[in-house]
């Protein structure tokens, strides 16, 4: 039987169907009851339940009651067997591929040849990201009107000064605090010096004259409505600098590098805390995810 549409896949009489297909797609091997890509699966998931609720919704609005039915109908069935027959199995694929996999973070000298690279090049998207070790999607979301409300909102409180050190009031003065939207809508900072708001203030002034009507801070040229992407420009940058490993350059492994070390320096609860924060996750997952059980650390 031909299945034309997702509408006819999120429906009773063919789960079986689809439950093969999924486990087709993610390279099941039915022998070692394990998945190839057992990440498919895990994403899937979240993809056809949103499906059969939209398929819901327009039962509903056309009052159209054996769509209503199937769509209920396939949601009993997807609770009850999904994640016994498929997802099961993906994680614990994931679980057993983590396993003694060398772990790469990249070299502090490449970190530091990139950063030169990228403040002398005008790469400022990816200065911006490395400076503050953020996701390469959440600066490239910096729109224009977001980074002009910040910079006019960074006035210094007189009481909040009278407890900082000379040093203190230094870095406040000379550097600018924006906030962007993270993961999860969550709001996170970002700190931008004196060089870095030179050259989006840069940005900014040339956008009229190239005719950029985008409302992104790193916009495309011309029509288009969307940012540059962060990942693609590390990547490019990658090309030129040849880093040692330029595998371990990610943004991720970037925010990992950066965890991973204050971990070797030992700071305190609270600081931890607050880089958390800083980073844009929840102290949890920094300390499960970020920082990384290096087996130098466990040995010693």
């Amino acid at each position: 039987m031909a299945i034309h549409s997702i509408t006819e896949f999120v429906t009773p009489s063919n789960f079986e169907i689809l439950l093969s297909t999924v486990k087709k797609l993610a390279g099941n091997n039915p022998t070692e009851r394990s998945y190839g890509i057992p990440t498919l699966p895990v994403k899937i998931r979240y993809c056809l339940r949103r499906c059969t609720e939209v398929n819901k919704t327009a039962g509903i609005s056309a009052n159209d009651t054996s769509i209503i039915t199937n769509a209920k109908n396939f949601l009993r069935l997807y609770d009850a067997d999904w994640n016994s027959r498929i997802t099961s199995v993906a994680r614990h694929t994931s679980r057993k591929n983590k396993c003694n996999v060398q772990k790469l973070l990249p070299f502090c000298s490449d970190v530091q040849k990139l950063f030169r690279f990228v403040k002398e090049e005008v790469f400022t998207l990816c200065e911006v990201s490395f400076f503050n070790r953020k996701r390469g999607g959440e600066v490239q979301r910096l729109t224009v009107a977001g980074y002009l409300k910040g910079k006019k909102s960074n006035a210094l409180d007189k009481d909040i000064l009278s407890t900082l050190t000379d040093f203190e009031i230094q870095l406040c003065k000379s550097h600018t605090r924006i906030e962007i939207r993270g993961k999860f809508g969550r709001t996170v900072p970002i700190i931008l010096t004196r060089s870095m708001i030179d050259k989006v203030d840069k940005l900014i002034e040339l956008r009229e004259k190239e005719h950029i009507t985008s409302t992104y801070v790193f916009s495309r040229p011309v029509q288009s409505t969307k940012p540059y992407r962060g990942s693609d420009v590390l990547t490019e940058i990658k090309g030129m600098v040849c880093p040692k490993q330029p595998e371990a350059f990610t943004f991720t492994a970037l925010r990992k590098h950066i965890a991973t070390l204050t971990q070797l320096y030992e700071i305190n609860d609270t600081m931890q805390d607050e880089l958390a924060q800083f980073l844009g996750h929840d102290i949890r997952v920094h300390r499960e995810y970020y920082r990384l059980p290096l087996d130098i650390i466990q040995k010693t």
